[in-house]
């Protein structure tokens, strides 16, 4: 049998074992797993195991390591709310890649469900190939399951598999006449064989009904016992297992004699360990349908004097489903009502639920823990306008308060639950007593709605309520919070897609891909993760791409009536109005304001205002602009609701200046700019920039001896870079790098040196790494054979062309009518790129990582940009990035100086000079560390050196002498004298 098994999983990772009771199905699982030594997980299911949250927590503890951390994760996963199916693929993906048999017993529970049968399908599916899994049931596969059997991930053995053969049954008995007629009257039936060989079972082999395992255990084993012992026997029934205790809990002061005498049997499809006897479970539906049949009056005694033990000892689910089931309705609702927190614990809604319907109206509104079940399941299982409308008249009736009273928590879920009417949830916040849940979703209504700043709650381990936390941070522009709730584990699935945002706005696309990749794909296809994929989308220039998302957005949160609608469709309008479709852009805008100012949405309803102004600014339309950015500027300013803030603030700086504002336009950039170095992003005030140009050039002009606009002036032009280049995608397994710098520029071929030494076929892919989205061919030709004609000009790309894919191996495609691009999968980048990317994320994080960075971009410069070439785009990219180099190492001398560390400080100065001897801010800077390091004579020397630079450029010597006394005034008197 062991070589059936193994051929089969040969093929599959799933073996269905289809048989009746008694066939030999765990026996041969547990043979399998021992004869190939692998190591075995086993769940026995039972009948609450038919709701998916139960499930799934039985199967994280089941495959749990000893910190019980997949068992935490999968409960957490649960509170926070996401489907049973997302949970599942969280807990498939978190398995190692191990050999392992997993094997679940009685899965009949599972497939009598359709909601857990889809949660065990998709673990199967997300779960590792090293995972084996075998499913023991009396019944067949149940549909989605069955899938597996149509994609042939799955087999199927069934009881003529596991049936004795006759040789077999030849084996185990030694007597060929005997094994003969035990095999015809059992037909190979593995319990008749085993039970015959041992009790004589073929001495009435001429019985028509002998395979029959009831009548074989009514005839030999219940009429042959005593009346008192035989009703204790089938009063067992209740229990898997048996015990002294549960003996003595279901026959009182005799259960200690019976418990005596039961151990003392050596009774038929059971297993004892001495202190427990455990029913096989055909032995066990045989009693129970006995008891039924024998004495169905004792029935519901025997019940609920189980249930009152399994009560005492806290097994308070199982107590209830016994009760339920035997229809004593009062007990069942007093015990299920202490049970209600343990589900709460793994957000089994749907059990809860069951619950709440069976035991009725009158049970429930007479129980107020009972109550807030009902509340909590109607939520939980997405029946939102039936918990909307049971909240409203529980609030009237002043039934509410006394459910809050016996569970504080509850008042987060009713908050929650009316987040569409912020209003009214704030209401009921006020009104009645919750738990810390409140707090966090009081947080998240303020911060959305409120007219003045509202305080973040303290904390960190948030479980089911830090998404609502993590939406109120965005909308304040947290980010620093944000990161300290992402996972650090970087195995750890990312179920709450919201913490994306913040390497976003901080221009990290590679970390924000990186983070997104662990969401599980369950998670992805919720309205609030395409959002967030939409946002991630448009920050790396696909934005195609991003407006389908957010659109998918808007239809699916309109489907199932979800709050945040009109975030969605706010921030589609957001990509329409990047895609210069302004038009569409303000006719959603219109069609939104109205209801969020109505429902007092104020946080989106700034977001749209903001985004109306832009649109009304790149029309032309600068005084209806001025107005309502001013509007949105003045809530955001007063609620700190600082997101969008530096954006719509430079929109109204540039309406402003449109309008002749000067003043206005002046204090909005530098409220434009305070906020992004606030919250840590200059995302939103770059993306502004992009589009008016003119802000970057009036705000360098006011002061040109404030260099903080002067170093977003690489920022803003790295901007249109990374929306186009991104990281390699799993379908671009080869990496092409262009390193066009100095005397060692090259091109590496999944990190390895090609060794190109033509010139022209570095600019290429030079080129290419600046538009790797593609680029017109006749463009091409031109950058690359600018004086040549034509037809020789296309003779010569041609040729370059060839070389390149000779030299790479990587051929060039043509896209559409006229556009090249590299072939599929693969990616180019360039050094000159991604030392603009780097520049562009350090504007964006403290002083000591900035200076790391700054470090790590200046480091990837080690000569001239294509020094060589004397192509115009070619100079003009190398001017640009001569351009930032300089900025970069005049920012990192000014944050070393501020750091304390002039030595380094001194070192790059002097790199600066060696870039550019006539930067007179590097003269200052390197003043400033003499000053505090060197001598006088040092600094004496370093005013020289100005004055001799500056006087090539026809600058007095008194604007050196500058210099000298911002340093030391004596020294300045005496050079002058």
């Amino acid at each position: 049998m062991n070589d059936e098994y193994r051929g089969r999983f040969a093929d599959v990772r799933c073996l269905a074992v289809v048989a009746a009771g008694g066939a030999g199905k765990t026996i041969q699982a547990q043979l399998y797993a021992r004869a190939g030594d692998i190591p075995l997980a086993w769940l026995s299911l039972d009948r609450s195991d038919g709701s998916a949250p139960r499930l799934l927590v039985g199967l994280a503890a089941c495959l749990d390591g000893a910190d019980g951390a997949r068992t935490t994760a999968v409960r957490d996963a649960l509170r926070a709310d996401h489907t049973a199916d997302e949970v599942a693929a969280i807990l498939g993906d978190s398995l190692p890649p191990d050999r392992r048999l997993l094997v679940l017993d009685e899965c009949s529970h599972v497939y009598a469900s359709e909601e857990a049968a889809s949660a065990l399908g998709v673990f199967l599916e997300y779960a590792p190939a090293e995972t084996q899994v075998m499913l023991l049931s009396r019944t067949d596969v149940a549909w989605p399951l069955r899938r597996g059997l149509i994609e042939g991930s799955m087999s199927v053995i069934t009881e003529s598999v596991l049936n004795f053969t006759r040789d077999e049954v030849r084996d185990l008995v030694g007597h060929s006449d005997e094994a003969d007629l035990l095999h015809d009257a059992t037909g190979g039936w593995a319990a008749g064989v085993i039970l015959g060989a041992r009790s004589g079972f073929p001495t009435v082999a001429g019985m028509p009904e002998v395979k029959d395992f009831v009548a074989y255990l009514g005839t030999q084993l219940l009429d042959r016992l005593p009346e008192r012992e035989r009703a204790f026997l089938l009063d067992s029934s209740v229990a898997a297992v048996m015990t002294r205790e549960v003996a003595t809990a279901l026959a009182g002061g005799e259960g200690h004699a019976l418990w005596d005498w039961l151990s003392a049997q050596h009774l038929p499809a059971t297993t004892s360990t001495g202190a427990a006897i455990t029913y096989h479970s055909l032995f066990r539906t045989f009693l129970a349908e006995q008891l039924l049949a024998r004495a169905p009056a004792r029935h519901p005694l025997v019940v609920r004097r189980y249930a009152t033990y399994l009560a005492s000892v806290g097994r308070f689910e199982e107590a209830t489903e016994l009760l339920l089931g035997s229809g004593d309705m009062d007990a069942a609702g007093q015990v299920a009502a202490q049970a209600a927190f343990s589900l709460y614990g793994r957000a089994d809604w749907p059990t809860l639920h069951r619950w709440v319907e069976v035991l009725g109206p009158d049970i429930v509104l007479a129980n107020p823990l009972l109550l807030a079940a009902s509340i909590r399941a109607l939520h939980g299982t997405r029946r939102f306008e039936h918990v909307i409308d049971l909240i409203r008249r529980l609030d009237q009736r002043g039934g509410l308060r006394e459910a809050t009273d016996a569970d504080p928590g509850l008042l987060a879920t009713v908050a929650w639950a009316m987040q569409a009417e912020p209003r009214v949830a704030q209401r009921l916040l006020r009104k009645y007593r919750g738990d810390y849940r409140a707090e966090a979703v009081s947080f998240m209504l303020d911060a959305a709605t409120g007219v003045t700043p509202a305080a973040p709650v303290l904390g960190s381990d948030w479980a089911d309520v830090e998404r609502h936390i993590t939406w109120g941070l965005i909308l304040q522009g947290r980010l620093s919070e944000l990161d300290r709730l992402v996972p650090q584990d970087g195995d750890t699935a990312v179920i709450n897609p919201n913490v994306i945002i913040s390497p976003v706005l901080r221009g990290e696309q590679a970390k924000a891909r990186a983070l997104w990749r662990r969401v599980p794909p369950e998670l992805r296809t919720r309205p609030q993760s395409r959002f967030i994929e939409s946002f991630m989308l448009m920050s790396e220039g696909r934005m195609g791409e991003a407006l389908a998302t957010a659109r998918r957005a808007v239809e699916d949160s309109r489907k199932t009536h979800f709050s945040l609608t009109a975030v969605y469709e706010v921030y589609t309008a957001y990509i329409l109005l990047n895609l210069d479709r302004a038009d569409d852009a303000v006719a959603m805008l219109d069609g939104v304001i109205n209801g969020l100012s109505n429902r007092g949405e104020t946080a989106i309803l700034e977001w749209a205002q903001a985004f109306l102004g832009l649109a009304y600014l790149r029309a032309g339309r600068t005084r209806e602009a001025q107005l309502i950015l001013r509007e949105a500027v003045r809530s955001m300013q007063t609620a700190q609701r600082r997101l969008f803030l530096p954006a719509a603030a430079a929109c109204l700086s540039e309406a402003a200046h449109q309008a002749g504002d000067t003043h206005e336009s002046g204090e909005m950039a530098k409220l434009a700019y305070h906020t992004a170095s606030l919250i840590g992003s200059f995302n939103g005030l770059l993306e502004v920039i992009r589009m008016f140009p003119t802000i970057l050039e009036r705000e360098i002009a006011r002061d040109p001896a404030d260099t903080r606009w002067r170093r977003l002036f690489f920022s803003a032009s790295a901007v249109g870079l990374t929306r186009l280049v991104s990281e390699p995608r799993a379908d671009q397994p080869i990496y092409l790098s262009v390193q066009p710098f100095g005397l060692e520029r090259d091109i590496l071929f999944n990190g390895d040196r090609l060794n190109v030494g033509r010139i022209k076929i570095i600019e290429l892919a030079a080129y290419l790494a600046l538009h790797p989205r593609g680029v017109d061919r006749t463009k091409l030709q031109q950058e690359l054979f600018p004086e040549a004609s034509q037809r020789n000009g296309g003779n010569h790309f041609r040729q370059i062309i060839h070389k390149f894919t000779r030299a790479t191996g990587i051929a060039l495609v043509r896209q559409g009518r006229n556009q090249l691009a590299v072939q599929d999968g693969v990616w180019i980048e360039a050094v000159d790129v991604r030392f603009e990317q780097l520049l562009h994320t350090t504007s964006v994080v403290p002083g000591p990582e900035r200076v790391q960075r700054l470090g790590e971009a200046l480091a990837l410069i080690n000569g001239r940009y294509l020094e060589s070439s004397s192509l115009q785009w070619a100079e003009e990219r190398r001017q640009q990035i001569e351009i930032m180099e300089e900025e970069a190492r005049l920012e990192l001398v000014t944050l070393l100086i501020e750091q304390g560390d002039p030595i380094a400080a001194r070192e790059e100065c002097e790199a600066l000079l060696a870039l550019n001897r006539f930067c007179d801010p590097a003269y200052r800077l390197l003043l400033t560390v003499e000053r505090s390091v060197g001598s006088e004579s040092s600094c004496l020397a370093v005013y020289r050196r100005a004055a001799a630079a500056l006087k090539e450029l026809g600058l007095e010597p008194g604007y050196a002498r500058q210099l000298l006394s911002m340093s030391s005034p004596a020294l300045a008197v005496h050079e002058q004298a």
